[in-house]
């Protein structure tokens, strides 16, 4: 049975708030074996209190709405800040992408894109830059490593980017219905009075084409088409190109079909 996208959802929420669980109970570990010379008292609240609300927005989404997906926009950003601040490297670079595509998805740029674009990237920078208390070694070994994983990132999107690309477009022809113009009926018209070329200029009329084109097809004269197509008019009851394209528009028409035309039928015993 297939699951829907709520259950999913519901999933990923289960499965995230069973990780800030983990961390949660790792760092109080953690405090107990320090002492209080070796960490520092205001980075460790920092991380408790951005967990703490992790597991309160993974609570929410697990029990209430899953497919919120403004909440998930709030807690990668918040997360993705917070752990820059508290000198994370990986977690937030990927928090980070995480809140812009889930800020896509909520359609937040829809207006003033390039002003909250420019003061959500400064707020991650600004995030980045405040590990320079760690000293600026710190710093440069965070860009190495956020730099790292982007292209590793880049790298596996250029491997998978064809199948994706494969994919939506599969998405996007099974989304669109065929269309299927209905069958118009055929109008067989006597051989004895049309002929093959006939033909072939009332069905260019019938498709919109112009006389030029019409009479370098069939091989004549712009001039002795037109009275030919005269003449034809006559043959069927119109005075002019508009009262036959009026006429006809919702028919095909072609030549009966003639004895020799028809093949014989096979007569297998």
């Amino acid at each position: 049975m297939a699951l829907s996208q709520k259950d999913l959802w519901r999933f990923v929420a289960a499965i995230g708030l069973c990780f800030i669980l983990f961390i949660l109970s790792a760092n109080f570990i953690i405090t107990i074996n320090q002492s209080i010379k070796e960490k520092e008292i205001l980075p460790f609240w920092f991380c408790i209190m951005i967990n703490i609300v992790a597991m309160v927005a993974f609570l929410y989404l697990l029990i209430f709405n899953p497919l919120n997906f403004v909440v998930y926009a709030v807690f990668c950003f918040l997360y993705g800040v917070g752990n820059l601040v508290e000198g994370g490297k990986i977690i937030g670079l990927l928090m980070a992408l995480l809140s812009y595509a889930f800020l896509y998805k909520i359609e937040f740029f829809k207006t003033y894109k390039k002003l909250k674009n420019f003061i959500i990237t400064l707020v991650f920078l600004v995030a980045l830059g405040s590990q320079y208390r760690f000293g600026i070694e710190y710093v440069a070994s965070s860009l190495i490593y956020i730099f790292a994983t982007l292209f590793l990132l880049g790298i596996g999107i250029l491997l998978f980017l064809p199948e994706l690309l494969k994919i939506r477009n599969l998405q996007k022809t099974s989304a669109i219905p065929e269309i299927k113009e209905p069958q118009k009926e055929v109008l067989r018209f006597p051989l004895d009075q049309f002929t093959r070329r006939d033909m072939q200029i009332l069905q260019g009329i019938l498709r919109g084409e112009k006389y030029e084109k019409i009479g370098g097809e069939c091989g004549m004269a712009l001039i002795t088409l037109k009275k030919h197509v005269k003449v034809l008019f006559e043959k069927l009851d119109v005075k002019d190109r508009t009262e036959f394209l009026l006429k006809y528009v919702n028919y095909s028409i072609a030549l009966e079909v003639s004895e020799e035309d028809i093949e014989p039928e096979l007569i297998t015993q």
